[in-house]
């Protein structure tokens, strides 16, 4: 496998753009000045929406129940990941079988695997909270919460595959391939609300398999196959009231992904992204958390196979 040191990961990482989560979503505004205008109308009509009602009183009476409700839906969660099966019982033979399965279409090809990442990376780095890096059980879990009111805030976990083509001629590289299995759960949390008040927190997941083609300069990213993994984990301070609204979604299940068409100039060398990206928008007082939790709660890419046709020298 190609060397590569993390300074040139991450130089590669800063000059990426951001991924972009799937799902039909309707799309919101994503200025701050529109959610600052949206403010200003909510400053002046509150006092006259308000009016004769003990306003103070009733704020009290939702921070009071808030505490219990986030102890029982902690509870939730733990009893949740208790009652699931087991990743490596459900998902293993599964994962063998499809190495096994990879036939070339040529025999005269190179058929490649990688059994294992060269680097495990993650957007903000600190919510990786473990990685393992070992032959066909490469892992890795986050965690994190943020209540930062802001429009496409982006966390990502990437499992990064490098190969280098160290042949004198051009390669094409084609029926890539890559598998995740996925064992965590996604959080949207939005405090109660009353007009004109606004609280809301979105959050979309996807995964997907991409290439970056380190030979240019900057290193461009060639997209490949992506599949929504959540559309949509909404909580909306509105729906509930006088409740805070929350809601918990998980992800217990396999992907396959495939790339299929990719020529690698002499001495060029690609990066193979395997990604799990999670796009937030939070609203108002809102908490979005991932969480993967316990030893067998975890992100798990096990390889990536291709197969190399040869092409003739350059012209």
């Amino acid at each position: 496998m190609a060397t590569i040191s993390a300074s040139e990961l991450e130089r590669v990482i800063s000059a990426l753009p951001n991924r972009r989560a799937l799902g039909s979503h309707p799309s919101r505004p994503h200025s701050s000045e529109f959610l600052a205008n949206q403010r200003k109308l909510a400053e002046r009509i509150r006092p006259i929406l308000w009016k004769g009602i003990d306003l103070e009183k009733i704020d009290k009476m939702v921070a009071d129940n808030r505490n219990e409700q986030r102890r029982l839906l902690e509870k939730e969660k733990a009893d949740a990941f208790e009652r699931l099966p087991r990743i490596e019982d459900t998902f293993r033979h599964g994962i063998d079988a499809r190495l096994k399965a990879f036939e070339p279409a040529n025999l005269a090809n190179i058929v490649t695997v990688l059994d294992h990442p060269a680097f495990i990376h993650a957007t903000p780095t600190n919510i990786l909270t473990t990685s393992h890096i070992q032959p066909l059980n490469s892992r890795a879990q986050i965690n994190g919460t943020t209540n930062i009111e802001a429009l496409e805030q982006h966390l990502a976990l990437v499992f990064f595959f490098v190969w280098e083509n160290s042949s004198p001629n051009p390669v094409r590289l084609t029926n890539v391939a890559s598998h995740l299995v996925i064992k965590g759960m996604w959080s949207a949390f939005a405090t109660a609300f009353f007009l004109p008040d606004r609280h809301f927190c979105d959050m979309y997941v996807s995964a997907g398999l991409s290439a970056v083609e380190f030979w240019n300069q900057p290193p461009t990213r060639v997209l490949g196959d992506r599949k929504s993994i959540l559309d949509d984990v909404h909580a909306d301070g509105w729906d509930n009231f006088p409740h805070d609204d929350s809601v918990n979604a998980w992800v217990f299940n396999s992907y396959d992904f495939k790339f299929y068409d990719l020529t690698v100039p002499p001495k060029g060398r690609v990066f193979f992204e395997v990604d799990l990206t999670t796009q937030i928008d939070i609203v108002g007082d809102c908490d979005a958390t991932i969480t993967f939790q316990g030893s067998d709660s975890f992100v798990l890419c096990p390889f990536l196979q291709f197969e190399v046709i040869q092409k003739g020298p350059v012209i």
